[in-house]
């Protein structure tokens, strides 16, 4: 019983310290946000400091409920915490494929708890987004914007990057509707008419900050904000939030110098698919896997 209580009480203490570390980590820094060029408008230092009460009131709440997110992925929202608490308005976090971006980025949604636009390449990966709302349960008013819907006026809105581009120029999106911007798969939005609706945002201080697993796009294309935070894959297999990787090499007789290849050095999709069917490289996959995991 004794040990019980012990225990107990230690859990009780490290949290106490947790949270007493965050309050102090993450003091209101009013001067260094003006020396940002954010000016002294009271709308926007009011929506600032908001932004870093809610993140902290959800720190405190996870270390005292310990929230579904595991310590290193709650390590980033201390970071992001941080990064927002300097005034500064756009800032990269990146992440090796699988650890959970996307939850992360809705848990992020959902802690600041402002008006939030969430940016995807694809409508697959915008119905992937939605759906991890529901299978986690969470607390979001959400409207989509594609080919296939335009729910507008939510509190977070999830839209791709080709209908971002459409809707900004049709002014039924607004960099004044929304507080906060996160841009999955980031180093995707390294195009012109992508990078001029981004723009608008900025210009308007609005916070982005960009998901991505590589800040590179082609040779010549690269995401220049600040790393807010940075994890490798050796990192992620050490955190467990990964498994461990093998690689097996299968020849294949297939050339893709037919492929056609844009101006930013990325193979053509539609090409490279036509290319790989054709070769039967799936089925070289599917044979090689059934002969070495056949148990």
């Amino acid at each position: 019983m004794e040990n019980q209580v012990s225990e107990a009480s230690m859990v009780d203490l490290n949290i106490a310290t947790k949270i007493n570390d965050i309050e102090k980590k993450f003091p209101s820094l009013l001067s260094q946000y003006q020396s940002f060029n954010r000016g002294n408008n009271p709308k926007d230092i009011l929506i600032w400091m908001q932004k870093i009460k809610n993140i902290i009131s959800y720190l405190k709440i996870h270390y005292q409920e310990f929230g579904i997110l595991r310590e290193r992925q709650i390590r980033i929202f201390e970071d992001m915490a941080e990064f927002i608490a300097s005034g500064k308005t756009e800032g990269t976090i990146k992440l090796p494929t699988g650890v959970g971006k996307t939850i992360l980025f809705l848990e992020a949604s959902k802690a600041i708890n402002q008006r939030t636009l969430i940016v995807v390449p694809t409508n697959i990966l915008l119905d992937q987004t939605v759906n991890k709302i529901q299978e986690f349960n969470l607390d979001l008013e959400v409207g989509t914007v594609n080919s296939r819907s335009k729910t507008f006026g939510k509190q977070t809105t999830v839209t791709t990057y080709a209908s971002l581009v459409s809707q900004i120029n049709r002014g039924t999106i607004s960099p004044k509707d929304f507080d906060l911007v996160f841009l999955d798969e980031a180093h995707r939005s390294l195009t012109d008419p992508i990078q001029e609706s981004i723009d608008k945002f900025r210009k308007e201080n609005k916070l982005i900050v960009n998901f991505t697993a590589t800040d590179k796009y082609g040779e010549n294309k690269k995401l220049n904000s600040e790393i807010i935070f940075e994890m490798s894959i050796d990192e992620a297999v050490t955190e467990g939030l990964l498994c461990g990787i093998k690689c097996i090499f299968v020849k294949t007789n297939i050339s893709v110098l037919d492929a056609k290849v844009s101006k930013s050095g990325e193979y053509n999709t539609n090409d490279l698919n036509k290319i790989l069917q054709k070769g039967g490289v799936l089925l070289s996959c599917i044979d090689v896997y059934s002969k070495l995991f056949k148990d």
